[in-house]
C-alpha cells in the first residue's frame, strides 16, 4: 500500500487498503464469532464497531473507513489524501490486529550523512508505518529523520 502511494498509484493503493481492511476483518470475524462471514466491507465495519470498537482508539476510525468501503474505486487528484488516510488508518488497525513482538526491534539504517550502518533500536509502539523519528549517527554527530515505511 505505502510503496504504491508513494510512487504516485493513489488508486492502487486505496485498492490495496480496501482489500487488507476486509481480508483482516474476515480473519477478526472468524475468530470472535467461529464461523466464516459471507459479508460485504461495510458490514464487516459495522460488525467490527460493535465486536471490536472496545479493543484500542484506533477503532474511532471506522467512520472514514465506512466511508471508504462504498467510494473505493477510483479518486480524483485533489483527493489524495483519501488514501493516505486510508493507509494510515488501516495500517493502525492491521498492526493492533496483528501486533508487532514486545520486544525491542533492531534495525540496521545507512546513514546518508556518513556512509555507515547503524543498527538502532526500537519499542514496538514507535515501529509503526509512517512514524517519524530523529535519529542520531555516532559517527557524524548530526540528527537526521528516518521515515517507517516498512513493518
Amino acid at each position: 500500500m505505502v510503496a504504491a502511494f508513494l510512487v504516485g498509484l493513489p488508486n492502487a493503493a486505496l485498492q490495496m487498503a480496501v482489500r487488507c481492511l476486509e481480508v483482516a476483518l474476515q480473519e477478526q470475524y472468524q475468530v470472535v464469532e467461529h464461523r466464516e462471514t459471507d459479508g460485504d466491507l461495510a458490514e464487516l465495519i459495522h460488525w467490527a464497531e460493535g465486536h471490536l470498537a472496545g479493543r484500542a482508539p484506533l477503532f474511532q476510525r471506522f467512520e472514514p473507513l465506512r466511508h471508504l468501503a462504498h467510494r473505493h474505486r477510483s479518486m480524483d487528484e485533489q483527493e489524495l489524501l483519501a488514501p493516505l488516510s486510508a493507509v494510515r488508518d488501516v495500517s493502525g488497525l492491521i498492526v493492533e490486529f496483528y501486533p508487532l513482538p514486545d520486544e525491542t526491534i533492531l534495525q540496521p539504517i545507512k546513514c546518508p550523512l556518513c556512509g555507515d550502518t547503524h543498527t538502532y533500536t526500537f519499542s514496538p509502539r514507535e515501529y509503526y508505518l509512517g512514524n517519524i523519528v530523529s535519529l542520531q549517527c555516532e559517527r557524524s554527530r548530526v540528527a537526521h529523520p528516518w521515515l517507517i515505511d516498512w513493518i
